[in-house]
């Protein structure tokens, strides 16, 4: 059986990102962007829309460190060009050392570090280049492996610990937005906001405990959801309606939902009679946007839950198995040597 021989590295390429972080950040940037300006249109509280940009901007930022950041090299030396597309040139007579924490690739000038990302294509072969060159300038000596920050996150002992603070934040980020958009988008109906019409209805239908009232010739419903929790009128309604009777109908238009609608905020008869009142619309929307706020709250304590075991976990890593250690962190991210038994 023949040996397998390592494919030497190239003398001279680039380092950059992959083409995935472009399509991610134009993706991001269009999605988010367009959301923003979808919600500048509507009567969203102002957080809203820049929640959107902030995340909009993120997408912007993976697009131009997809143009920018790169790194080119050659038998003399090596140009890192920043997110900013700042130019800076090194020889290999600079480097002092390199650290491999099982995610990124970082090399060292001195006291400045030069971090190759997860997503960098062809940092391998630099890396092992700038080993050969290195060599080749110090009388045949490796290039030193640093070693890593005890005064990080986890105490050195988990590689790549500002990246998991970075999905830390952006976690919770994202959770607090969402909680955010449930409170704006859940907001109170109020009479200004309602359009009003005088209807007759033909028929209804039920449809998953919400009642459809239907006009000849309009084929979205005037829908109120949860009908017998909302309407403490309802059967009488259904009555009246059967008769011919007309009704005031405020209402807010959802044409764009996957089944559109017309959302019957209040109803009232031609006799007066309140069968859907504003009060009770906003009752129901009141205890729709508790439960989802609870989805929310238990989400955001399971998630901070987690992120303080982590921590303690990823600090004391030496304490626990590894096994155990896996259930908080990728086996390639531990750096502290574990056996790969189980604790008693």
């Amino acid at each position: 059986m023949k040996r397998r021989e390592e494919r030497p590295a190239p003398s001279e390429g680039i380092v950059a990102h992959s083409k995935l972080v472009l399509i991610v950040g134009i993706v991001c940037t269009a999605f988010f962007g367009f959301c923003a300006v979808a919600s500048f249109m509507t009567e969203a509280f102002g957080l809203v829309p820049i929640t959107f940009l902030a995340f909009a901007a993120l997408g912007m930022a993976l697009i131009v460190s997809y143009v920018n950041q790169k790194i080119t090299y050659n038998p003399d030396g090596f140009v890192v060009t920043s997110f900013f597309g700042k130019k800076q040139s090194y020889s290999y007579r600079d480097v002092t050392a390199f650290l491999n924490d099982g995610k990124n690739l970082k090399l060292y000038i001195g006291k400045k570090k030069i971090t190759l990302d997860e997503s960098f294509v062809g940092k391998r072969d630099f890396i092992s280049f700038v080993q050969k060159q290195y060599s080749k300038y110090n009388n045949g000596k490796a290039l030193p492996k640093a070693l890593t920050n005890p005064r990080d996150l986890f105490n050195g002992k988990i590689a790549d610990s500002g990246s998991m603070l970075f999905a830390y934040i952006m976690m919770l980020a994202l959770c607090l937005a969402g909680v955010i958009l449930v409170l704006v988008i859940m907001k109170p109906y109020s009479a200004e906001v309602l359009e009003y019409k005088n209807l007759r209805f033909d028929y209804c239908a039920i449809d998953d405990k919400a009642l459809q009232l239907y006009v000849q010739g309009d084929d979205m419903p005037y829908e109120v959801p949860e009908y017998l929790k909302t309407m403490a009128k309802s059967e009488e309604l259904i009555s009246v309606y059967r008769n011919g009777e007309s009704f005031y109908v405020g209402y807010k238009a959802y044409p764009d939902a996957d089944d559109p609608y017309y959302r019957a905020v209040t109803i009232e008869g031609s006799d007066g009679t309140i069968y859907l009142s504003l009060d009770e619309s906003n009752e129901y929307q009141k205890k729709n946007k508790a439960q989802i706020m609870m989805l929310f709250g238990g989400f955001l304590l399971f998630w901070l839950v987690y992120v303080i075991a982590s921590i303690y976990v990823g600090r004391n890593a030496e304490k626990f198995s590894l096994r155990f250690l896996s259930l908080f962190f990728k086996k390639s991210y531990i750096l502290v040597s574990k056996d790969s038994k189980s604790k008693n």
